[in-house]
């Protein structure tokens, strides 16, 4: 996974990005439909900066983590920058779906 923080109103100079957290949690498929897993809430990850606007997470950052296996569902938030900035906005009642393809 990749961030890419531009500046921009929120994210300044004088208030610029100091981390990004990845945010995560299992989801189970039901019987019609994909259902959360109640037991496991959000869990998080920090992001590594790689330079500049860029903070990545690889498999080998998750490894030994409670990263779940299965598909699930995430959302990044921004650390500095007012405090307030996630991905996708809207999150965390509005998040991306990751399903693996196996």
């Amino acid at each position: 996974f990749r961030a890419l923080v531009l500046p921009g109103k929120e994210c300044t100079t004088q208030d610029p990005p100091t981390g990004v957290t990845f945010f995560f949690r299992s989801i189970k498929q039901g019987l019609r439909k994909y259902v959360y897993d109640s037991i496991n809430t959000w869990s998080s990850l920090p992001m590594n900066h790689v330079g500049r606007m860029v903070w990545t997470l690889s498999g080998s950052d998750a490894h030994g983590s409670k990263f779940p296996s299965t598909d699930f569902e995430y959302y990044m938030k921004v650390e500095g920058c007012g405090g307030n900035i996630v991905f996708p906005v809207g999150a965390p009642v509005i998040a991306q779906t990751f399903v693996w393809a196996w």
